[in-house]
């Protein structure tokens, strides 16, 4: 045996098996290794890479009358695109038009009440070149008679309006007779064409009051009217009294129009035709449907790497969704609670410091859709 060993032991290991074995021992180290690098590097980059969850920012306008009242007509639905200023819906008018028709008795009165002080003086002798003092005054009470019938007629032209829109839509979905629609189309028109003979005429009266100030002012100048603002002051004080009460009737009118303060799509009705609303109480909400900011949240560990001017890459979590580039706008000054919709686990709460992400391409996001984002320095360019 020992001889048997001995001729082993002295047979030399080729040099290609050695090489071999030293390659497999040598192997795990150098895994390790390249291993312990990618980490390092991994690490490195995360110094200057922050990842980040936001939602897209959501531009809503909710629309809501200014007084209490009722939904009389609304000319839009769900989803329905508006662009600003149009009208979607009118608050019932009928304490308006009973406030209108209340001073356009009043006016009447005060008319009464003039001529018959006036049928006086002409009686007690008073010079016939003076009387035409009472001119100013019974032209004033002309004028707010045709703003009365002006705003009521206003009044009702904007209810029509509104219904002819509802009308139509539903006459094209074949929801309604057409003829029912025509017919309202129609009384629309024949009031729009009132509506501006009554500015015609408020032009005229309007000028007649002017004419008969200036002779009025011409009266003073040359013999004075101490004694005649005696007389007619009680009047002048009924009648500004009138003005004032026609000129806030009319500001409530035109507030009765509920309009669309930006362009985008009906996203919730809150009130529908006939129903009781609030002052201040949101009858609808409008949505844009583009947006080009997002509300980030980072790690508290991160605040530091982000700042303002900050570039950032930001990703859809649709699949296949390209993604888009953005800057930090604004900073947040504390670190709250993420809204649910980013939570991972929607039974812990999670908490992040909050960035505004802006200069995003238009129409790349959906209004509300939750993002994915990294923060880079200038380290790192994408």
């Amino acid at each position: 045996m020992n001889q048997e060993q001995q001729c082993r032991a002295a047979v030399p290991t080729p040099f290609r098996q050695r090489l071999r074995t030293a390659r497999q021992r040598a192997l795990p180290a150098l895994v390790w290794l390249a291993a312990v690098g990618l980490v390092i590097a991994l690490m490195a980059r995360r110094s200057y890479q922050t990842d980040a969850v936001g939602l897209v920012e959501l531009r809503q306008a909710t629309v809501a009358p200014l007084f209490d009242g009722t939904v009389q007509a609304m000319s839009v639905d769900l989803f329905d695109e508006v662009q600003p200023g149009q009208a979607l819906a009118v608050m019932d008018d009928t304490l308006i038009q009973a406030e209108l028709a209340i001073a356009k008795a009043e006016l009447a009165q005060l008319r009464g009440e003039l001529e018959a002080r006036e049928q006086e003086l002409r009686l007690d002798g008073v010079a016939a070149e003076r009387r035409f003092l009472f001119d100013a005054e019974m032209a004033r009470l002309d004028y707010l008679v045709h703003v009365t019938d002006h705003e009521a007629d206003v009044a009702a032209m904007r209810r029509l309006e509104t219904m002819c829109n509802l009308q139509d839509n539903a006459a094209d979905a074949e929801l309604l007779r057409r003829t029912t629609s025509d017919e309202t189309r129609l009384r629309y028109e024949t009031l729009r064409q009132r509506v501006t003979n009554d500015e015609a005429a408020l032009d005229a009266a309007r000028s007649r009051l002017d004419q008969t100030e200036q002779r009025r002012a011409a009266f003073a100048e040359l013999y004075g009217n101490e004694d005649w603002s005696r007389v007619l002051e009680p009047f002048r004080q009924e009648i500004r009294a009138q003005e004032n009460c026609l000129s806030e009737i009319a500001q409530r009118g035109q507030s009765l129009v509920l309009r669309a303060p930006l362009a985008g799509k009906v996203s919730i009705i809150f009130y529908r035709t006939g129903e009781t609303v609030l002052a201040g109480t949101p009858v609808l909400a409008i949505t844009s449907p583009e947006s080009q900011r997002v509300v980030a949240y980072i790690p508290e560990r991160s605040l530091r790497a982000v700042q303002v001017g900050t570039p950032a890459e930001i990703r859809s979590r649709r699949p296949a969704a390209p993604a888009a580039r953005g800057t930090v706008l604004r900073v947040g000054s504390k670190v709250e609670e993420m809204p649910l919709a980013l939570w991972r686990n929607p039974t812990i709460t999670e908490r992040g410091f909050s960035v505004l992400v802006g200069n995003i391409p238009a129409g790349r996001f959906l209004p509300g859709e939750a993002l994915d984002l990294r923060f880079l320095t200038d380290a790192e360019s994408f």
